[in-house]
């Protein structure tokens, strides 16, 4: 999987659990989904760096 395609399921990944977030009520999931999608904004910020110093 190249790094392009890695951080477009990160981000596609990202936006589903946005999706779900709204849809909880329970507080408990609430909180991992937030850590989970911080979690994946760093990855998807160190996928770009490293594309960056590929290119």
């Amino acid at each position: 999987m190249t790094v392009d395609e890695q951080i477009q399921r990160a981000k596609a990944y990202s936006d589903f659990l946005a999706e779900e977030y709204l849809k909880t009520d329970n507080l408990f999931a609430e909180e991992l989904i937030v850590e989970e999608i911080h979690r994946l904004n760093l990855k998807i910020e160190q996928l770009e760096k490293a594309r960056e110093e590929i290119t």
